[in-house]
């Protein structure tokens, strides 16, 4: 039997077994505050850009949100931005988080889908986001990703990436792991939980090189950081 570690919030996972089930789900939205450093003031920034978006003429202004956990980003989105245009198609591929959706707003829509599916569907979209949801796309998924992003946008859309980058500099990757341990232990949790959660996340995660936003602006018209915290960036892409 594989030995179980703890990861923090009650959680246990044997090595690399790391997964969004029941348990995670439940326990989430608090999960995820305590271990993204900006992952709050990332939610805003989206809104920001959703609602400075040259909309004019639109009858209906379409996001896809993908990897949507339990719909927070939505909540966020839509109890801030009045707009009755506004239609959210939410997805993500765990099923528990699907199961225990948070936001009841009807201009929402939530999914139990992967995004290879709903991006091959070809419809077009204003704004696609995609936060702390790329790390755990296996390599194969996450090699035409963007091209798919990008041919799902309308002109003047955009892209919103969010996730956990590793560094090109091997030495400036090694500061922001400790100092993200120093974030975490700040949250409450334990050095014997911090390591837990990443010997569960080991083949599960797989964090993007920092040179991939440059690789796939070519892709765009043009893009910006948002915010890095730490070893988590947000960007948006202009089409």
């Amino acid at each position: 039997m594989n030995e179980k570690f703890c990861c923090g919030d009650g959680l246990f996972f044997g090595q690399g077994e790391w997964e969004f089930n029941s348990d995670v789900s439940k326990v989430f939205q608090s999960h995820a505050v305590k271990s993204i450093p900006g992952y709050k003031e990332v939610h805003g920034l989206v809104l920001d850009i959703c609602r400075v978006l040259d909309t004019t003429g639109k009858e209906k202004v379409e996001i896809l949100d993908i990897g949507c956990s339990l719909g927070e980003l939505e909540n966020t989105i839509l109890s801030q931005w009045g707009d009755s245009r506004v239609h959210i198609t939410a997805v993500d591929s765990s099923k528990s988080m699907i199961d225990n959706i948070i936001c009841y707003d009807e201009r929402a829509v939530f999914l139990c889908d992967t995004a290879d599916n709903v991006l091959s569907k070809g419809k077009k979209y204003d704004v696609i986001i995609c936060l702390y949801t790329c790390q755990f796309m296996s390599s194969g998924d996450i090699e035409n990703f963007h091209v798919k992003v990008r041919s799902c946008l309308n002109d003047g859309g955009v892209f919103i990436l969010a996730d956990k980058f590793e560094a090109d500099d091997a030495d400036v990757d090694s500061v922001r792991e400790m100092r993200l341990y120093d974030f975490k232990m700040d949250s409450g949790y334990s050095i014997e939980e911090i390591v837990g959660k990443k010997k569960a996340l080991i083949g599960v995660q797989r964090r993007l090189k920092e040179s991939y936003l440059s690789d796939i602006s070519n892709l765009f018209s043009s893009y910006k950081l948002l915010d890095v915290s730490l070893n988590f960036i947000c960007a948006v892409f202009y089409v």
